[in-house]
Order: C-alpha cells, then structure tokens, then sequence
C-alpha cells in the first residue's frame, strides 16, 4: 500500500473556473502550479511510508482544506446520486 509521489509537480489543471465540475477556486492551492518534466527519472532505494506528506497532500489536493462535515456531506452526496444533479443546476444558475 505504498505509492510514489514526484517531488515537483507534473501535471496543469486547467479547470478553475464557475463552470468546473469540483474545482471552482482559482486561489486554490491546486491552481495555477508550475509543472515540471517527468524525465529523467531519478529514483531512491529508501522505500519507506511518509505519514506526514499523505495526510498534507490529502487536506491540500483532495478536500483544499475544506471544513471534514462539507467533505463528508459532499461523498455523502456523491454516493445516493444528489451531487451530479446539484452541480447541473449551479451551472445552469451562474449562466442565469
């Protein structure tokens, strides 16, 4: 259950905006990133869990930090099959 985490950031979300699906702050920490190329690959024998770094990626990247009752209403949400519908009428109501 390890995973490999680059040191520099890879890729460019280019979603932010009213009408993104789940990441509408432009201020978010996810926005606006410098990338970095992938290659060459360096790679270090030293194999071990990094806790802190999980638990820092998870509260910036995946809930930005969000109050945890917004996080687990929203998969709350997600999972009966409200969320879709709710985000289909927020972009009809910022068209409007």
């Amino acid at each position: 259950m390890l995973s490999i985490s680059p040191d520099r950031n890879l890729i460019a979300n280019i979603g932010f905006d009213p009408y993104a699906e789940n990441t509408t702050n432009r201020h978010s920490p996810s926005a606006n990133r410098p990338t970095y190329p992938i290659l060459p690959l360096q790679f270090n024998d030293n194999i071990v869990p990094d806790r802190q770094n999980d638990y820092n990626c998870f509260r910036t990247f995946i809930v930005e930090n969000e109050p945890a009752a917004y996080v687990y209403l929203k998969i709350i949400l997600k999972e009966i099959g409200i969320f879709p519908l709710l985000m289909k009428i927020k972009k009809r109501v910022l068209k409007s």
